[in-house]
């Protein structure tokens, strides 16, 4: 639905809906990792908090620089104004570099 609203053309949506042969059942092996063990499901508290700790880990390997070469935007491959974006959202601030938690 989100990506029939984004594409949408003159005011109408198109959906797209995978096809489905008849006699076949999706997989579900493809909801399961490799090794057959379930995937586990992080709340929406625990992504934040890992998006907070990725960050805090590429800051403190550039040593706090967001911008630039060798910069927390480069290592977490995104445009840094993308990452101070995220980092204002995140509350994240250059007293959080100098502990791991919060």
């Amino acid at each position: 639905i989100e990506r029939a609203a984004i594409l949408a053309q003159n005011g109408r949506l198109r959906i797209d809906l995978p096809i489905q042969q008849v006699g076949i059942e999706p997989s579900t092996t493809s909801r399961r990792p490799k090794n057959g063990a379930p995937q586990s499901v992080m709340t929406d508290d625990e992504m934040r908090e890992h998006e907070r700790s990725n960050i805090l880990a590429a800051l403190r390997l550039s040593g706090g620089k967001v911008f630039g070469n060798g910069g927390a935007a480069e290592l977490l491959a995104v445009k840094p104004t993308t990452l101070a974006s995220r980092i204002k959202s995140l509350g994240i601030s250059a007293r959080n570099l100098d502990s791991p938690t919060r």
